[in-house]
């Protein structure tokens, strides 16, 4: 969390490929109700996301140029339109929202190098200096399958971790990103009954 603190707070992202590549833009309900937390969508499944048609309902956007919401396909990712990745905004129909983005820099905000400092003993600076390596290296990559998502709390420890090659962009560069620890390479040998 502190990493992804530094990255935001260090404008250390790629944002392009956020708005390209990623939900950042899309837009969350903010409003009480059934739908706070979720996805806004063009309730029209004519105008749904490309793909098998699993998923009818086409994410929104916030179009800088035009002050508008926009579907995200084609429209958000078309020339011309300008996904925001931050701020608060107000739909046609009177919803709030913000940008996924928004809400994870409003989540990681507190969580400074010093917060994890006390938490794991690691010195800020080499938080810091991580954060500044991490995205400047490129490709870059991190392993996962080597324990930590069988800890408690690993589930959330993992959405973290992948979230960090999201915003700097490594999953466009041969190998970049996350790099998952086959079964057949663990050093222990397991019986199937």
């Amino acid at each position: 969390m502190a990493l992804l603190h530094e990255l935001i707070a260090q404008d250390l992202i790629d944002h392009a490929f956020l708005k390209r590549f990623t939900n950042a833009p899309q837009l969350v309900v903010l409003d009480d109700g059934p739908r706070e937390g979720l996805f806004a969508f063009d309730p029209d499944p004519a105008r749904g996301a490309p793909g098998d048609g699993r998923n009818p309902h086409n994410k929104l956007v916030w179009d800088l140029p035009s002050g508008s919401a926009k579907n995200a396909y084609p429209e958000g990712i078309a020339d011309g339109c300008d996904p925001a990745l931050e701020g608060h905004y107000t739909l046609a129909d009177g919803t709030r929202v913000a940008p996924s983005f928004q809400l994870l820099r409003e989540r990681v905000a507190s969580c400074t190098p010093e917060w994890a400092a006390a938490i794991t003993g690691i010195p800020a600076d080499d938080i810091r200096k991580l954060a500044r390596e991490y995205a400047t290296t490129q490709p870059s990559a991190i392993r996962i399958g080597v324990a930590l998502e069988k800890s408690w709390g690993g589930g959330q420890a993992i959405r973290a971790v992948t979230s960090l090659p999201a915003l700097t962009g490594a999953w466009r560069h041969l190998g970049g990103g996350i790099l998952q620890f086959p079964v057949w390479e663990h050093p222990y040998k397991f019986d199937v009954i």
